[in-house]
């Protein structure tokens, strides 16, 4: 609850009071994923400094990485980052944190995780990249940065989708893509 809340102090005493850093609930989650969840930095850096293990996944495979970035919660993004997560973890449908803050449009935590080697072309179970969906979505630039970063404008998702047919109703987006070498079929 400490961790939810963003009750550092809390987290502290409690931790000094010999609680698990990594303890986990039923489902799998921990106190670090709760907080990058909700992106209380100070609580991520109080458990990660107390040797949290940042490549936890919850039943759902869900790791502190992706919670932070499906929120957009930067700050988290980057201490998680700093302590060694790995940038590439999948959860169970595939999806990576860098797919996931693409299809939000958390262009600041697209950056960050490319910057750190996230790959740009990672697909889903779906087949549906990074740049598929914020194209999908209507990221505009989002779309920019994973192309400026060499994603693919031409890949195709397992249904034959590509970043140019799902960006449809988008035309700004069509249009850079387009521009990148993007093939209408």
């Amino acid at each position: 609850m400490a961790a939810s809340k963003g009750h550092a102090d809390v987290v502290v005493r409690l931790l000094g009071k010999g609680a698990n850093v990594n303890a986990k609930t039923e489902d799998g989650v921990t106190a670090l994923i709760v907080a990058a969840l909700y992106g209380h930095v100070d609580v991520v850096n109080v458990l990660l400094a107390k040797g949290a293990n940042v490549n936890t996944k919850a039943a759902n495979g869900v790791t502190a990485l992706y919670h932070a970035a499906f929120r957009g919660h930067t700050n988290c993004v980057k201490a998680i980052i700093g302590k060694g997560a790995d940038i590439n973890a999948k959860v169970a449908d595939g999806r990576t944190a860098l797919i996931v803050a693409a299809l939000y449009g958390h262009v600041d935590v697209v950056n960050v995780l490319l910057a750190k080697g996230a790959n740009v072309n990672t697909k889903a179970a779906d087949g549906r990249t990074a740049l598929i969906l914020a194209a999908d979505y209507g990221q505009t630039d989002v779309v920019s940065q994973l192309i400026a970063k060499g994603a693919d404008v031409n890949v195709k998702s397992s249904f034959g989708v590509t970043a140019l047919s799902a960006a449809k109703s988008h035309s700004d987006i069509v249009n850079i893509l387009k521009a990148a070498g993007a093939i209408q079929e």
